[in-house]
């Protein structure tokens, strides 16, 4: 039987995942399938790697033009595999992290430098005008 909302009815019931685990790489899984060749490229070279290079950019480039028609496939390539085994199962380390303050900022948006703020461990709630700098933080 549906519960009786009043006023709230068109407010989306959000499922509790309380205690679900997220998994950035489970989710790398289940969406990389959907994305043209060429982003699976770029995941791929980014999981692999943390980052690209120049030579990776013109690869990808290389793959972008491919995929749309506007250059001929070049041979196959085993440093390509965009295969799902190539995303890890889960991250090396479960350890979690836990962020306490921030300290000695500078040139962050329109933050006064060497401002500090501190995180509680339960909630922090930062308070202010608009313009005030809250949004610097996030």
């Amino acid at each position: 039987m549906a519960e009786d909302r009043g006023a709230n009815d068109d407010v989306p019931e959000v499922a509790d995942n309380s205690s679900a685990t997220f998994s950035l790489f489970a989710e790398l899984r289940a969406w990389s399938p959907v994305l043209p060749r060429w982003e699976r490229l770029a995941l791929r070279m980014l999981l692999d790697k943390g980052s690209v290079d120049e030579q990776d950019v013109e690869v990808i480039y290389e793959a972008l033009l491919v995929d749309n028609g506007l250059a001929e496939p070049q041979e196959a390539d085993a440093s390509k595999d965009l295969s799902l085994d190539r995303i890890p199962e889960s991250a090396e380390s479960e350890q979690k992290v836990v962020l306490k303050g921030i300290r000695h900022l500078q040139g962050v948006n329109a933050l006064a430098e060497n401002q500090s703020i501190e995180i509680g461990p339960q909630l922090t709630v930062v308070y202010g005008p608009t313009g005030s700098g809250k949004s610097g933080y996030a």
